[in-house]
């Protein structure tokens, strides 16, 4: 683009290699008619040597001016900003606390069947109770479980370093710590049904039947908070979910790691899971109790409750 005199060939400068020629500082022709990016560019540099015009008449030094209208504004923020690691930990931590959790309850199932089908376990009980051998059970690989989990939360911290995060992400820490309270507390409540669940049969062949509440319930919690919580964990239903006990060991370490849930949210949570513990506990201890020695065909839920009110009625 060219700027020319009210009296210059226009014709000629744009059969030429110009574009658009301003004329007289007012008009702005071409061979066809500018673009609209063109023309703002254009306004908007006639507004500023107009404005500057101005200042210099009313005795402003334009200079000055041009240095005052540019003084660069400080940004500062009272929070950090999200780098979006929140969520991705939220995520990787759901499929992670599902496998564990499942995993480690199928171990404990595993244990209790293979000592009803040996009868290993009718010695155990001569000299342990039945109660003290379910909380060793789950005890000693709950423990194993943490032990696995937390090495590896160090390892993938230690990995996020190593590679060239500059900064560790505070969200990364924030997850991996509470995927480990929140695994100790979903294992407990988890793996006392799954060690229900196995004393309830007597053979391999009815494994993977009498695992398949348990599993639904695990599953249950993973889609939900997938789901619900992963995608909007500040949501009414990613709110609830977290606080109930069966989706909670998944759902609010999502919510924690995504920086969503409120101090007395967590604090719910833990006090409900614990509740919901200790009536986990009280039943299926009762059933294990009196279905471990049973052998032969699969003792059903509803029978097993059924002889422990005769038993106390008795």
């Amino acid at each position: 683009m060219q700027a020319v005199p009210a009296d210059a060939d226009v014709e000629a400068l744009l059969a030429g290699d110009a574009d658009a020629v301003l004329v007289d500082g007012a008009q702005l022709v071409g061979r066809t008619t500018p673009d609209e990016q063109l023309q703002a560019a254009v306004s908007l540099a006639l507004g500023q040597v107009r404005f500057a015009a101005l200042l210099a008449d009313a005795g402003i030094d334009p200079a000055a001016a041009s240095r005052a209208l540019g003084t660069e504004l400080g940004v500062s923020a009272l929070e950090e900003d999200d780098d979006g690691s929140g969520e991705a930990v939220a995520v990787i931590g759901v499929i992670v606390l599902f496998i564990a959790i499942n995993s480690y309850g199928a171990w404990v199932l595993t244990g209790v069947l293979e000592e009803k089908a040996n009868r290993v376990v009718e010695l155990i009980v001569a000299a342990v109770p039945p109660r003290l051998l379910l909380a060793g059970k789950v005890l000693g690989i709950g423990a194993l479980g943490l032990a696995q989990l937390t090495l590896l939360a160090v390892v993938g911290v230690g990995l996020a370093v190593t590679v060239g995060v500059a900064e560790l992400p505070e969200g990364l820490v924030r997850g991996a710590g509470w995927a480990l309270v929140w695994f100790v507390l979903g294992f407990a409540f988890y793996a006392v049904g799954y060690a229900m669940a196995g004393s309830l049969v007597s053979r391999q062949e009815d494994a993977q039947s009498a695992a398949t509440p348990m599993v639904m319930i695990v599953l249950a919690g993973y889609f939900v908070s997938l789901i619900f919580v992963a995608p909007d964990p500040t949501s009414t239903a990613a709110r609830i979910v977290s606080l109930l006990p069966p989706f909670a060991p998944m759902a609010m370490p999502a919510r924690i790691a995504a920086g969503a849930a409120l101090w007395w949210e967590v604090v719910l949570a833990i006090v409900l899971m614990l509740v919901a513990i200790v009536g986990m506990i009280r039943v299926a201890g009762q059933i294990y109790a009196h279905s471990l020695l049973q052998t032969g065909a699969r003792v059903k839920f509803r029978d097993a409750l059924r002889d422990i009110r005769a038993d106390r009625a008795a």
